[in-house]
């Protein structure tokens, strides 16, 4: 049975639409947009040193729940979707969470994954985008006869943590 060794939480501005989990040691230059176009197909990509997590909404923040754990731990319970599982290679088995042109999201800027460098799982699951989706659309339809954009940006990143993220992480032993 898998234990959680540690849970990190905070809020993530996505940049374009997007956070990335990344080894503090990467070089982001270095094989990003296959994970970029992996997660427009499915939510979440990896380059195998990058994941990066495509949002709903461009302007609303995510809440970001991270359990590190000591070995695959089950599909978390009903209203997560989603699962995806993707590696991650550490060289130091510490991780950050980028919000891109923004930097380090606050409090998830040095993620130790428990058991050093070496190769992890990520199980990415997530729940309100769809309801983040709507109410972000609907707030801009509602705007589009004013000329108050600041209003409109402050409306939609009020929507803050109804999109949801659980990560799961685990270091992969092979055999």
């Amino acid at each position: 049975m898998a234990r959680t060794l540690a849970q990190h939480v905070g809020i993530v501005q996505p940049d374009y639409r997007m956070f990335e989990i990344r080894d503090r040691e990467w070089d982001p230059t270095i094989d990003i947009p296959e994970a970029i176009v992996q997660s427009h197909r499915q939510v979440a990509g990896s380059s195998g040193r990058v994941i990066v997590v495509t949002t709903a909404d461009w302007l609303a923040p995510c809440h970001l729940t991270i359990d590190v754990h000591d070995e695959q731990p089950p599909p978390p319970g009903e209203g997560w979707h989603g699962r995806v599982v993707l590696p991650l290679h550490t060289q130091e088995g510490v991780v950050s969470v980028n919000q891109g042109t923004l930097g380090d999201a606050t409090g998830l800027e040095e993620i130790s994954l428990g058991a050093g460098p070496g190769e992890y799982g990520f199980a990415v699951h997530h729940r309100g985008r769809e309801e983040a989706r709507r109410r972000a659309d609907a707030i801009r339809e509602a705007a589009e006869d004013t000329d108050d954009e600041e209003d409109t940006i402050a409306a939609v990143k009020a929507l803050a943590g109804i999109e949801r993220y659980l990560i799961q992480v685990w270091p992969v032993r092979h055999a």
